[in-house]
């Protein structure tokens, strides 16, 4: 996982990069499960409420505050041997 901050003033103050390795059945969720988990640390640092809107932001008061970038990748011949590996990307603006 690559954490990264931006300069005071910036449009987006923080990324955070990972590569995930998810049961199969599991990859189709990872959109979600990282919105909510966006959503849930926004809450517990601050007293805002933040919405999701599907399938990949998170908005404060209306406006954008995070996106994810994902893109998957499946690795192997057959559902038993196949290694599914998604690249997330979580960016946070405001």
């Amino acid at each position: 996982m690559v954490i990264k901050e931006a300069k005071l003033g910036s449009i987006v103050p923080m990324t955070i990069s990972v590569v995930l390795r998810p049961g199969l059945p599991h990859l189709p969720k990872l959109n979600m499960v990282a919105s909510l988990a966006v959503v849930r640390s926004i809450q517990w640092v601050t007293s805002l409420k933040p919405l999701i809107k599907w399938p990949n932001d998170v908005l404060i008061q209306g406006k954008k505050a995070s996106g994810m970038l994902s893109d998957s990748s499946v690795r192997g011949l057959g559902p038993k041997r196949a290694t599914p590996r998604r690249w997330m990307r979580m960016a946070i603006s405001r």
